[in-house]
């Protein structure tokens, strides 16, 4: 199974024990066992992506049902990366499960906005493209619903394998030891920059392929009134789309 693959990847990567992360040591095997398990992990979202549920009991927002002790204002902060740091070196070599979870909260809410920015701006791209093309508002306005709609959805799936990668992680070590965790930190934001990029570019082919396939009819019906474009010129160019789609934004 996937997950204790992903533990045991954790636990066996090589560590300086007395200081910092052997980057010198090991930062070539490192970077490559952390490229196969993002392949991994991507495989197993994709997968899964129509099981996840709206009622997730993991998601990054605060539950009523808090786990490891934790406080409704232990998790209401607003903390900066750099505070989150200094948050994880604040509890020594050796934390809690507790602790572990607050800062695991906030790092994943620092990647949730990360997300969002990308997301706000790929929707600004995506509307200038598509005044660019002068396509009609109300087609505009149905795809854009859509991209947000699909980039959300992406983004709450992503929230839900987060959150099951950290309670793996913590059933499975029996000493916290914060290098470990900082090691998973890694491994996190590493899969998290995969699975963004993967849903900006599977977005932008789908507007991009959407308003050029309107934007072809429109003009066509205002040159040509009452006509439609025929079988062969419309297979020929959506073939043609598919091609450049990603390079139009």
């Amino acid at each position: 199974m996937f997950f204790k693959e992903f533990y045991h990847f954790i636990n066996n990567v090589c560590v300086d024990e007395t200081s910092k992360l052997s980057e010198v040591s090991c930062g070539y095997n490192f970077s490559r066992q952390l490229a196969e398990a993002a392949v991994e992990i991507k495989t197993t979202i994709a997968s899964s992506n129509s099981n996840v549920k709206e009622n997730s009991t993991h998601e990054s927002e605060i539950s009523n049902n808090l786990p490891f002790g934790c406080e409704e204002s232990d998790l209401s902060k607003v903390l900066k990366k750099e505070e989150i740091d200094k948050l994880i070196e604040s509890y020594g070599p050796v934390a809690t499960e507790k602790e572990l979870y607050i800062a695991f909260y906030y790092y994943n809410k620092h990647l949730n906005n990360v997300f969002n920015k990308m997301m706000k701006t790929l929707l600004e791209r995506y509307e200038t493209y598509a005044l660019r093309c002068n396509v009609p508002h109300e087609t505009r306005m149905k795809y854009l619903l859509a991209c947000e709609d699909g980039l959300t959805n992406d983004l709450k799936i992503m929230n839900h394998y987060a959150f099951e990668y950290l309670a793996t992680y913590l059933e499975n070590e029996q000493e916290h030891r914060t290098i470990k965790f900082k090691l998973f930190l890694s491994l996190h934001n590493w899969t998290w920059n995969k699975e963004m990029q993967e849903s900006e570019r599977k977005w932008s082919k789908y507007f991009v392929q959407k308003i050029r396939h309107k934007s072809r009819k429109h003009h066509h019906r205002r040159d040509h009134p009452g006509k439609e474009p025929s079988g062969k010129e419309q297979s020929g160019k959506e073939q043609s789309e598919k091609e450049q789609s990603g390079k139009q934004l």
